[in-house]
């Protein structure tokens, strides 16, 4: 049986009780607030670090980068990524905010 485990302002969908402590920061600029309300799906795009921000602005002209995306509904968003100790990976946090990337921008899908 999987469980829900706080880890600080995330959410982890897992299957044991390990936890990664991670922690980083974001940009200094505004973030849009989600509207909690609303049943529209964003893909919220984001730059792996700052070092990735400042590439993908500069190879944006030829179509590439290299992002990490979530997917937020109903006021939380969803992402995948590696974790360590048999966790599943899939992530339940605060939405357009990740203690890792960098947000870039957020992209109705409907």
């Amino acid at each position: 049986m999987k469980s829900k485990e706080r880890l600080g302002n995330r959410e982890s969908i897992s299957s044991d009780n390990n936890d990664p402590g991670p922690s980083g920061t974001n940009s200094s600029f505004t973030i849009p607030k989600p509207d909690v309300n609303s049943s529209v799906v964003y893909l919220n795009i984001y730059d792996l670090d700052p070092v990735s921000k400042v590439v993908n602005s500069v190879v944006k002209s030829i179509g590439t980068g290299v992002f990490h995306a979530g997917v937020e509904v109903y006021g939380f968003e969803y992402s995948f990524g590696y974790i360590p100790g048999g966790e599943t990976g899939v992530m339940k946090t605060q939405p357009r905010y990740h203690p890792h990337h960098v947000y870039r921008e957020s992209i109705p899908m409907g």
